[in-house]
Parts: structure tokens; C-alpha cells; sequence
């Protein structure tokens, strides 16, 4: 499952893990 956050990064969805080495702070949702 792929989303997109406020800042337009895309990054896949695994769970509750964001991956994206470049938003790994930005996981609040």
C-alpha cells in the first residue's frame, strides 16, 4: 500500500511502518 503525506512523499505502507528514510519522524498518522 503506497500513501502520500502533506509534504507529496510518496512512501509505502508496511503495517505501522512508514518507509521512507527521508520522513521517519513524520508517522503520526
Amino acid at each position: 500500500v503506497f500513501k502520500r503525506n502533506e509534504a507529496g512523499y510518496e512512501y509505502e505502507v508496511i503495517g505501522n511502518i512508514y518507509e521512507n528514510p527521508e520522513l521517519l519522524e513524520d508517522s503520526d498518522e
